[in-house]
């Protein structure tokens, strides 16, 4: 048996053991941090089956993790957004570990997406773009030169993080609100998408990273003792988070792929799964109150910071 299928074989079986634990009752919370540890579990073995072991100095890059793999949020299914960081110059070789390891990942059936870049060019991209800067505020290191991301992310801290953030708020602003448009500003959908509708994931992930940027603080935990979060807040907002992982987690299982719309007739078939009584029918009306209850939870938290914020 080959490395690359032996990967493979063991990353499906910890999906499937990971599904046991989630139709057994384990937390949306729990799942996804999990997936995130046992990931970065798989991306160490990869490098090193297919880095190279020769002696010699340190190593010369730093693997990031990035976005909601930075920030310890993977669905079983969701993509991997790696960043290879040099501090001044990039590895072009064809011989080079990025090379190397993204075509391995895909091979066992990950999906990744990937960088390759200088700290000065990552500084230079999030000073003009949105997308880029907000990615690495969730960056978290994995392998490879520790001092060197320590680098990074000082760097980052100091020179965009709290740069303009007042300019950085209202972009995100206009995008939650382009992104509420399209699903009609309701949370009170037939068919919502766990992740994008009023009320979502991504509703609390842009909550997150406006507090980040005005206030540098990221975590609920933090939020709370800044004073931006009551601790009843906090408790309803945990709760509600860990509801909408915990359907995304079901879609991603149930779909085996990144499937995030809660369809109308997947409803039911969530519902028994995670535990809701009665009929079919009845544990899906249940479950929907409970994620519209939480729907609101988490949109009234976005408005909260982004009015706050705005101040």
């Amino acid at each position: 048996m080959t490395k690359l299928k032996k990967h493979s074989q063991e990353i499906q079986a910890a999906r499937d053991g990971l599904m046991q634990r989630h139709l057994a009752g384990a937390g949306g919370m729990e799942i996804s941090q999990s997936w995130t540890k046992y990931v970065d579990e798989r991306i160490a073995a990869m490098s090193g089956s297919v880095g190279d072991s020769s002696p010699g100095a340190g190593p010369n890059f730093a693997l990031v993790a990035l976005g909601g793999y930075g920030r310890v949020e993977l669905n079983p299914y969701s993509d991997i957004d790696l960043l290879f960081l040099y501090e001044k110059e990039v590895e072009k070789s064809g011989n080079s570990l990025p090379a190397r390891l993204i075509p391995a990942l895909w091979d066992i059936g990950f999906k990744v997406g990937h960088s390759t870049r200088t700290i000065a060019n990552c500084i230079e991209i999030a000073a003009y773009d949105t997308v880029s800067r907000t990615s690495m505020m969730e960056s978290r290191f994995l392998l490879g030169n520790r001092e060197m991301y320590e680098l990074f992310h000082h760097r980052f801290k100091t020179k965009i993080n709290g740069k303009r953030p007042d300019l950085y708020l209202r972009e995100k602003r206009l995008e939650t609100e382009q992104r509420h448009g399209r699903f009609h500003n309701t949370l009170f959908l037939t068919e919502p998408d766990i992740k994008e509708s009023p009320g979502g994931l991504r509703d609390y992930h842009t909550a997150r990273w406006m507090a980040a940027a005005r206030y540098d603080v990221a975590t609920i935990t933090g939020m709370t003792e800044r004073g931006l979060l009551q601790k009843s807040e906090a408790d309803e907002l945990t709760e509600s988070i860990d509801l909408m992982l915990k359907i995304r987690n079901d879609l991603h299982f149930h779909s085996r792929g990144p499937h995030d719309t809660l369809d109308y007739g997947l409803q039911a078939g969530v519902a028994k799964r995670l535990g809701y009584g009665g009929g079919r029918k009845a544990a899906g009306v249940e479950m929907m109150r409970k994620y519209y209850r939480a729907a609101d939870a988490i949109y009234r938290f976005g408005q909260s910071i982004t009015d706050q914020a705005a101040r």
